[in-house]
């Protein structure tokens, strides 16, 4: 596994990780519960969307991922997003960042709008302030962009998902990162042209969420059962 090719896809899983829970990447999800290791990927894979707009805080103990630190909107991002005056400069000045575009294309599945507005971006971003709430909101954009788009290149992915399922069996997370994940994560982001600006190891993330817990029903069923832990009253996100 010691090759720089390898090295390149784990590394930015690994600082994130050690940043959030003190380990590597495979090490703060391996031997953890079903509901633990979901509450840990996504939240690892939604820090980088919503980082632009945030800062990172020690942790007030109250983390049920046990992560180290949590992300706070930063207060002129807070500000804007939370009065609803109309008035957007912080936001505005924004809109070259990459993940800007995402928040778009978030907003425009949340209110069924081709062109959102910035009161809508605002609202999004309001909206989805936990770290797992912006990686959840990302699976529910871009299921549609797959499930409901019929094509040859989004068979031959729906057909990836499973395969891939089927490749998980026994393998230790850094294989599968490496050798399942970062190819199917590249056909991924090819089929969904959006996710060309979403952070890699987000990418990454939502492969694995979809290969690990949905990989032969991503689109049979409306609401994964995992996704309870993502949208649940009760689920702390940080």
């Amino acid at each position: 596994m010691d090759n720089p090719k390898n090295r390149a896809v784990l590394e930015p899983l690994d600082q994130l990780a050690k940043e959030e829970y003190g380990t590597g990447f495979a090490e703060a999800l391996e031997n953890q519960p079903e509901d633990m290791f979901v509450r840990r990927l996504a939240r690892l894979s939604g820090i980088p969307l919503k980082q632009p707009f945030a800062r990172p805080l020690p942790s007030d103990g109250q983390s049920a991922t046990g992560a180290l630190r949590y992300w706070e909107l930063r207060p002129e991002i807070q500000d804007e997003v939370s009065y609803g005056n109309g008035l957007y400069p912080v936001l505005e000045g924004m809109q070259s960042d990459p993940v800007y575009t995402v928040v778009e294309e978030l907003a425009k599945q949340q209110f069924d709008t081709s062109k959102p507005s910035l009161t809508q971006i605002a609202a999004t971003i309001h909206n989805a302030q936990n770290e797992s709430s912006w990686f959840a909101e990302l699976i529910k954009a871009i299921r549609p962009r797959i499930c409901n788009q019929p094509s040859e290149r989004n068979s031959l992915l729906i057909e990836s998902f499973k395969k891939a399922g089927e490749e998980l069996a026994n393998k230790r997370i850094e294989v599968v990162l490496t050798v399942i994940i970062e190819p199917l994560t590249k056909q991924l982001i090819d089929a969904v042209p959006f996710l060309h600006f979403v952070p890699h190891v987000t990418a990454m993330g939502l492969a694995y969420y979809i290969v690990k817990f949905a990989s032969n029903r991503f689109c049979e069923i409306e609401i994964l059962p995992q996704f309870t832990l993502l949208f649940g009253d009760s689920f702390d996100r940080r």
